[in-house]
């Protein structure tokens, strides 16, 4: 079955359009892309083109190809092209910001995106809305290529369960400062005796790794529940590239068995396996989009994490590290560091998650910035077996 997928892109008009150019080619896109079953939205301001197609991948592929050779435009930059698990856009569309309402009412199809407000809400939300919120604002406007040479939240309680042998599973909650709600609950491997994460310095990897196989096993027998509005985090720490496959595999085929693929599920990753074989991770990680499965790259900032991971996964957030965090309100190397990662991440469509908030002046920096997805003991700490209803999100 082919694979759906979406490329966004932007580029800049080597001439002006004015209006008649405009109409014509959204007329010429709309008929094209209907008969290919490929949708998608194209906005266009002073010069500045952002598409966003979508459909099975060799469609696309072929299209872009085709895109990519138009001598109306240069300048051309692929954000971004990974799979999806459904379409953004039912309709192809255009949304302008120099073309009258008069002349885009006589056309079919047009989309009032530049100026109508309620037009980026009423998007799936996702990547594409965040890219061309993004263009709507002001990023990623290409310019014409240049002619030289030089180029406090309640939550259900979750069913009562035995723990494994001196392991359980803890839930801590992931809020949004936005939306003053929690919209996701990280599954921890939970050491009962010591009351913390389990790590690789209380058991080998091997022995984690299979104690951790059944306390995520747990974590989403737990989270099933009628009526469940929140998200689910699950940690992948891998001991090689085929262990990453193996159990990133797992999860998608449990997440089917018990009809969990419509729900937020988030696959925090860590990175220091991306470096090796590429072709698989790649692969696995588009297979987890493709159903709906999300990806995090966690300890974002540590180890080998780093800008290259981040092209490679084209991951949907990413979590601080622990120590990128602390004292971020007194330190200005690190506000510098995650300004311009801000910007990136902002850029690309990508969520940042703050770890490990422990005070009000880290938390009121960091919301300061732009940041709005939040953990640590500021909101709330892991409790075992249950979904915390004591969550704390700062006025």
């Amino acid at each position: 079955m082919a694979r759906l997928i979406h490329i966004i892109y932007s580029s800049a008009a080597k001439t002006p359009f004015g209006p008649e150019e405009l109409l014509a080619l959204l007329g010429s896109a709309r008929s094209k892309n209907t008969s290919l079953n490929i949708s998608g939205m194209l906005l266009h301001i002073e010069g500045s083109f952002l598409q966003v197609i979508e459909g099975h991948e060799g469609d696309i592929d072929a299209l872009f190809e085709t895109i990519s050779q138009d001598p109306r435009h240069g300048n051309i930059v692929t954000i971004v092209r990974e799979s999806i698990p459904r379409r953004a856009f039912s309709d192809w569309s255009m949304g302008f910001a120099d073309i009258s309402r008069e002349d885009l009412e006589q056309a079919s199809g047009w989309n009032d995106f530049m100026s109508n407000p309620e037009a980026v809400r009423a998007l799936v939300p996702g990547r594409a809305q965040k890219l061309l919120t993004a263009f709507k604002d002001g990023r990623w406007r290409s310019k014409a290529p240049r002619t030289t040479q030089m180029a406090p939240v309640a939550a259900p309680k979750a069913p009562a369960a035995s723990p494994l042998d001196g392991v359980g599973v803890a839930f801590q909650p992931i809020i949004s400062a936005s939306q003053r709600s929690v919209i996701s609950y990280e599954a921890l491997t939970w050491d009962i005796r010591t009351q913390r994460e389990m790590t690789t310095a209380d058991q080998g990897s091997e022995v984690l790794g299979a104690i951790e196989e059944d306390a995520r096993k747990r974590a989403m027998l737990i989270s099933n529940q009628p009526g469940a509005d929140f998200g689910i985090n699950i940690n992948v720490r891998p001991i090689n590239t085929e262990d990453a496959v193996t159990k990133m595999q797992s999860i998608i085929d449990q997440a089917k068995a018990q009809n969990l693929l419509n729900r937020s599920i988030t696959l925090e990753l860590n990175q220091d396996y991306l470096n090796s074989d590429l072709n698989s991770i790649i692969t696995i990680v588009q297979d987890c989009k493709e159903n709906g499965l999300k990806i995090c790259l966690d300890d974002f900032g540590a180890g080998r994490s780093g800008l290259n991971q981040m092209e490679m996964s084209q991951p949907n957030s990413i979590a601080l590290n622990a120590q990128l965090v602390r004292d971020i309100d007194k330190n200005g190397t690190k506000q510098a560091i995650i300004r311009g990662l801000v910007q990136t991440c902002d850029d690309l469509g990508i969520d940042i998650i703050a770890k490990h908030v422990e005070t009000p002046s880290e938390f009121d920096w960091l919301v300061s910035e732009g940041i709005d997805l939040f953990q640590g003991g500021l909101f709330g700490n892991p409790k075992l077996d249950e979904f915390p209803t004591d969550v704390r999100i700062p006025e």
